[in-house]
């Protein structure tokens, strides 16, 4: 996930999706949840 989306996604400019937060969460070793 490109830097850009993360700030976008973080400032709400950008929806995150279950898609995108399966990703951050298994980086980042958190349930998905955590961002929707």
């Amino acid at each position: 996930i490109p830097q850009s989306h993360i700030s976008e996604m973080e400032n709400g400019k950008r929806p995150i999706g279950k898609k995108r937060a399966k990703i951050l969460a298994k980086a980042l070793k958190v349930g998905y949840k955590v961002f929707l």
